[in-house]
């Protein structure tokens, strides 16, 4: 009766484990999008990040695309804060010109 609980928790574990895989991989290439890549685009930049084939990344892989995502949109963020003027606090003068027009 072991053994069988034994596979059966596996084949769970599995099932669960590529489906958790597929939801990170869609997930990749859907953010990929929201980026204006395509998805060879997003795919490339997953190998590149993990330093493993697209057909081989797992779980922890795509996490790790996803955690850099996080990182490139923190950025974006940042950079869109400080282009907005006034958004530091200091008007400058090419704030006040474009105000002006």
């Amino acid at each position: 009766m072991a053994g069988m609980w034994r596979i059966i928790v596996n084949d769970t574990n599995t099932r669960d484990g590529r489906r958790r895989r597929a939801e990170l991989r869609a997930a990749v290439l859907r953010l990929g999008g929201l980026l204006g890549w395509r998805s060879c685009e997003a795919i490339t930049f997953a190998e590149a990040v993990t330093n493993r084939p697209w057909r081989r990344c797992g779980c922890e892989e795509f996490e790790t695309v996803l955690e850099e995502y996080w990182a490139i949109g923190r950025v974006i963020q940042e950079k869109r804060a400080r282009q907005q003027p006034g958004a530091d606090g200091v008007e400058r003068q090419e704030d006040r010109h474009v105000a002006a027009h």
